[in-house]
């Protein structure tokens, strides 16, 4: 992560920053002391942005050229899909896989279905938390050490693979940003890893979906909402709040209400595991950051 430059907090670079975003340029800006500050994750592209930054301030019809890119945007050609994925190609892998292992279990109908799960819950026992423990064990002795990951990639119906794989989308891309690509994918792998343990030792193997990943990125969201807001990658607050709201009536018994079951434990443990890995990650980077900046205006 390298600064770019700061600017006065005054300055609107909306504009500039929608339209650097739209190309697949990731920025994110910061206040620090009463200053905007630029940054990039790759140091490749800051003297693109600090050229384009420059043409932006020193030009008045740059400001007003920028608007009307990003306004015909979304109107552009074909190769508008692959510009959106360009960006993020963690996320579009994970997308693809998602997808393909839903297509390979028939959104949970065929008997592939069974792979997916921690254990194989038609052969083994499971009925208390000492036959779950032994089960897993004997599982992870077989050699089927994948088990710890698959009841994420399984999904139980087109509506629950769709809702996880827009998840994915919404809150993970500033996440693949902000983070090392390598970070990204540890993050969700452990994310998976947790949550589903949590979910299994808890209720047992009957469960499915990525939606503990997704909770632990709406946790990375909320941990960056309160401990960094000035930094525009985060999903909109109202987005936030409304999953939240969703995994507590989730918890509470009122999604019953409908006929709707959720693997509770699984988006519980998920959301804390994004929490306070996003806690920790600020805590730390975010001593860098202010170094960095030290060291710049120094």
């Amino acid at each position: 992560m390298e600064k770019v430059c700061d600017i006065p907090i005054e300055e609107d670079i909306e504009s500039l920053y929608r339209y650097l975003r739209s190309r697949g340029v990731a920025i994110w800006v910061t206040e620090n002391e009463g200053r905007q500050e630029i940054w990039v994750k790759d140091p490749a592209a800051k003297p693109v942005v600090l050229d384009c930054y420059q043409r932006f301030k020193e030009d008045p019809g740059v400001r007003e050229r920028l608007d009307e890119a990003v306004s015909e945007q979304p109107q552009s050609n074909g190769n508008s899909l692959t510009m959106q994925f360009k960006p993020f190609p963690c996320i579009a892998w994970l997308l693809l896989t998602l997808l393909a292992a839903a297509l390979y279990t028939g959104f949970g109908d065929f008997q592939s279905s069974r792979y997916f799960f921690i254990i194989d819950r038609f052969q083994l026992p499971y009925g208390d938390l000492p036959s779950r423990v032994q089960s897993l064990l004997f599982t992870l002795q077989q050699g089927e050490w994948w088990r710890l990951l698959s009841p994420a990639w399984l999904h139980l119906g087109l509506a629950h693979w769709l809702f996880n794989s827009l998840a994915l989308w919404i809150f993970g891309r500033s996440l693949e940003v902000l983070f090392s690509r390598g970070g990204f994918v540890s993050f969700i792998l452990g994310a998976a890893i947790f949550s589903n343990l949590a979910q299994y030792l808890v209720a047992g193997p009957a469960f499915g979906g990525f939606s503990g990943v997704a909770y632990a990125l709406v946790g990375a969201h909320a941990a960056g909402w309160a401990l960094a807001p000035s930094m525009r990658m985060w999903a909109p607050s109202a987005m936030v709040i409304f999953s939240i709201v969703w995994m507590l009536a989730g918890m509470l018994g009122v999604s019953d209400q409908f006929g709707v079951s959720f693997a509770n434990t699984a988006h519980f443990v998920g959301f804390w595991f994004g929490l306070t890995s996003m806690a920790l990650w600020l805590k730390t980077s975010g001593k860098k950051m202010g170094k960095a900046s030290t060291e710049h205006n120094g």
